[in-house]
């Protein structure tokens, strides 16, 4: 029998994760009572089983592999989800290309790059900037996969309220995000400056790589074809001007990607939806990392990620000083997407 875990990381992808996708909905619920198909997602140890499994079929159908199966994925029919039940086709695409899967498992990541999140992570990135008079930001990102985040200040946005700021306003990317809320966020006239951008990954994507690049949009979910346009609008905008790619553990990078950064440079490490792949004591390193690193020069700490039994993630702003974290604020919760943002700006 298959691990009761296993089936009930599927459960909750389900009932939590997916609530602007319901292909995705209804097919990790099905894997999570599907034995044959759990046993199937069981190899590799890199990321999120349900993610691995989701995106490697996705994958396969972007390669070509098509069937039945790919009349319910708009992002390779090019229609809408058609009606009923998109599990049968799922699961007998699964068993008939279960050893191209399991590679895929074993040798690939989840590596997403949600530029959307770029709308989240712009009022904190102008808070350190303000805090700081204005001085150019040193970004070092963990989990950067392509390094698309990193190119913030060259996407224009359009909040709720009717802000809008950016490179231009016809900028390549344009990213929309809904406030919530009584409180409104930090939102710039004009974005932050940046003095140095360096993403540090295990396995940087390489976007030249054709194959590479098509696995990050097979991280995409096919029934948000908005997601996969913009992220393709991220590639080429990344194409011009890519940002310094680090492979390696972050543990054993980050000193170094540091102390890179120009004298006048504010450092802010940042990461998104990656810390929930590190183990428990990596984590207690990598916070003793961000103190130590900190008696040579101070630094910011952005974290956006998820929160163990709450429905959506969180944003964190840490100030670290002289070896130890001098302050921690609970900037926003926020939709795991980018699609919306409720600002907090609570001290803890």
């Amino acid at each position: 029998m298959i691990g009761l875990t296993l089936a009930r990381s599927f459960q909750l992808f389900s009932e939590h994760q997916c609530e602007l996708s319901p292909l995705y909905r209804r097919l990790t619920a099905g894997v999570a009572a599907d034995e044959a198909i759990l046993r199937l997602a069981q190899p590799g140890e890199a990321g999120p089983k349900p993610n691995m499994l989701l995106a490697a079929v996705h994958y396969l159908l972007l390669k070509g592999l098509g069937g039945e199966l790919a009349d319910w994925y708009p992002s390779v029919s090019g229609r809408p989800v058609p009606s009923g039940d998109p599990y049968p086709a799922f699961r007998a695409f699964c068993l008939a290309h279960g050893s191209a899967i399991r590679r895929l498992l074993e040798t690939r990541r989840v590596q997403t790059n949600e530029v959307a999140r770029c709308a989240i992570l712009l009022p904190a990135f102008a808070q350190v900037a303000a805090a700081r008079a204005g001085r150019p930001l040193g970004l070092v990102e963990v989990g950067t996969s392509a390094g698309l985040l990193l190119h913030f200040d060259r996407y224009s946005y359009t909040y709720s309220n009717g802000h809008r700021c950016g490179a231009t306003p016809a900028s390549q990317v344009s990213l929309a995000c809904t406030l919530r809320g009584e409180s409104l966020p930090p939102l710039p006239a004009h974005l932050p400056a940046v003095a140095a951008r360096v993403g540090l990954d295990l396995h940087p994507v390489d976007l030249s790589d054709p194959d590479e690049a098509l696995w990050l949009q097979a991280l995409v979910w096919p029934d948000q074809p908005e997601r996969l346009e913009r992220l393709r609008a991220a590639i080429t905008v990344a194409a011009g001007a890519r940002p310094t790619l680090i492979a390696g553990d972050a543990l054993s990078t980050l000193g170094g990607a540091l102390a890179s950064l120009p004298p006048d440079a504010v450092p802010v490490v940042f990461h998104c939806h990656t810390l929930n792949q590190f183990p428990e004591k990596a984590l207690q390193r990598f916070h003793d990392l961000l103190a130590a690193e900190s008696t040579v020069r101070e630094l910011f700490h952005l974290s956006a990620e998820s929160v163990r039994g709450e429905a959506h993630p969180y944003l964190t702003l840490s100030l670290y000083q002289a070896g130890r974290q001098m302050s921690q604020r609970v900037l926003a919760r926020y939709q795991a997407h980018g699609k919306w943002l409720e600002w907090l700006n609570k001290e803890e």
